[in-house]
C-alpha cells in the first residue's frame, strides 16, 4: 500500500508508474493539500497537516449536524472558521 505513517508524520510513497500515489481519505488528500500550500508559502510551515486535516474533517461532520438540527448554518460556519484557522496565522517576517 502506498500510503503510510511514520510516527506522527504522514508519509506518500510513489506508486508504480513513478507518480505519487492518490491519497485513500479525504483526511489524506487534505493533508495531501496542506503540505502543498506550506511548499508553495501560502500555509506556515508549524502547521501540522495531519491534525489540521482531521479538525476540518471533525468540523465539516460535526458541523453540519449542529446545523441539521438547529436548522441554520452558523454552527458549521463556527466550526470551520476555527478548524482553518491553523491555516491563516499572520507571518510577521
Amino acid at each position: 500500500m502506498p500510503l503510510g505513517f511514520e510516527g506522527e508524520r504522514h508519509v506518500v510513497t510513489p506508486g508504480r508508474d513513478g507518480r505519487e500515489a492518490q491519497p485513500a481519505t479525504s483526511s489524506d488528500a487534505l493533508a495531501t493539500g496542506i503540505r502543498r500550500m506550506q511548499a508553495a508559502g501560502s500555509v506556515v510551515e508549524t502547521a501540522d497537516p495531519v491534525r489540521v486535516a482531521t479538525a476540518i474533517l471533525a468540523a465539516i461532520q460535526g458541523g453540519l449536524l449542529l446545523s441539521q438540527s438547529e436548522r441554520e448554518g452558523r454552527p458549521l460556519e463556527v466550526a470551520l472558521d476555527h478548524a482553518l484557522g491553523a491555516l491563516h496565522v499572520v507571518r510577521t517576517a
